[in-house]
């Protein structure tokens, strides 16, 4: 049986989103020569490996004209699927006839515009009002799926839910040796603390300060922050340093893909203290890992993580430092962290891409029933 040829259209690289990257390289990485469905990128193999410092009038040009051409030229197929919600602008220059599908990861902006001006929230807010030109939505989580019902009033009928992916650890790679600083060994004098991501004011770092004061305060075991992702900013960096001192800090920056699994496998918990996620990756890549994973109560992130997460309240500084010390004292039940490590299993990127798939599946018959 012939495929159903599907085009993909992922988020550019010169705007460097290294999540929608990911998103697009393991998607394709899940991908089998005997699927149902031929899916081929409109971007060259390799693309999203560039790492290119280009200025506003190239991003511009890029996206105002470049971009758009390239998808009225390369996009076939019966299916257009749009890999990122922020590039859903591009819709009205696939096809007409293929049928258009869009992935939304967040709405963030819309809801928690932090440091984007208004002019940049503006724009997010038009190139996502063209969702409603898409014929089927996928959305990271149910509470994604709730976000693009209330503030862009499409119909929940369009919307499926389709959880990410996450890549089961395999045998580490001690790349916190390499690293730039001394990194503590996991002996139990330390208790590591993982932290991943950006910096963005959602991501409620702020609150991290008072919470390991207190933590400190309460356990005999020397606390160290390790982080990945953005550097933090300066004040909030000497903050931290002025209660754990100065070695009780690690960023180790930006981590190619194949060392993650290293970095979770030397911690001893992880923190995802967020204001507002999509969907929240580092609850899923730590029980993966095996690591017990802290997370505040809010948005989708309860959703990914179930009854196999601890949660606190992410405006409570005390909350967060009394769920560390439990952690950091009681014995974490081997259950538990089993189950969490199975909940992943259950949540490859081949069952994404299966997933999405599916939404292509009932997106035909659909039609072929009209």
């Amino acid at each position: 049986m012939t495929p159903t040829q599907v085009s993909w259209i992922p988020a550019h690289p010169v705007y460097g989103s290294v999540s929608m990257t990911r998103y697009w390289k393991l998607l394709s990485a899940a991908m089998r020569p005997d699927d149902a469905f031929a899916c081929s990128s409109i971007l060259p193999a390799g693309a999203g490996d560039l790492r290119v410092d280009t200025g506003s009038a190239q991003r511009f040009l890029t996206r105002q004209l470049l971009y758009p051409v390239r998808v009225k030229i390369r996009a076939k197929g019966d299916i257009i699927h749009v890999l990122d919600h922020s590039w859903a602008d591009l819709l009205p220059y696939a096809p007409q006839q293929a049928f258009k599908v869009v992935t939304v990861h967040d709405l963030i902006p819309l809801r928690f515009p932090g440091e984007l001006s208004a002019a940049q929230a503006q724009r997010f807010r038009g190139w996502v009002g063209h969702l409603t030109q898409a014929d089927a939505i996928i959305a990271v989580s149910a509470y994604t799926q709730n976000e693009i019902q209330e503030l862009l009033g499409i119909d929940a009928a369009k919307i499926h839910v389709v959880f990410n992916g996450v890549e089961l650890p395999g045998a580490p790679t001690s790349v916190l040796e390499n690293a730039r600083v001394p990194v503590p060994e996991r002996d139990g004098s330390c208790f590591r603390i993982g932290s991943i991501g950006s910096t963005l004011e959602r991501k409620n770092l702020k609150i991290l300060p008072e919470a390991l004061a207190r933590l400190q305060a309460s356990i005999p075991r020397k606390v160290v922050l390790v982080r990945i992702g953005s550097l933090l900013p300066v004040p909030l960096a000497a903050a931290l340093r002025n209660v754990l001192g100065d070695d009780g800090l690690i960023e180790l920056g930006h981590l190619p893909d194949g060392a993650i699994a290293a970095y979770y496998a030397g911690l001893d918990a992880v923190v995802i203290p967020s204001l507002y996620e999509g969907f929240g990756l580092p609850v899923i890549e730590g029980m993966a890992a095996r690591v017990p994973v802290v997370a505040s109560r809010c948005t989708s992130l309860p959703e990914v993580g179930g009854d196999l997460a601890w949660y606190f309240d992410p405006h409570s500084p005390e909350e967060l430092a009394a769920v560390l010390a439990r952690v950091a004292t009681e014995r974490v039940p081997a259950g538990q962290l089993d189950a969490g490590f199975e909940r992943a299993k259950c949540l490859s990127w081949r069952r994404c891409l299966e997933g999405v798939y599916q939404v292509y599946q009932e997106a035909l018959e659909r039609r072929g029933n009209r």
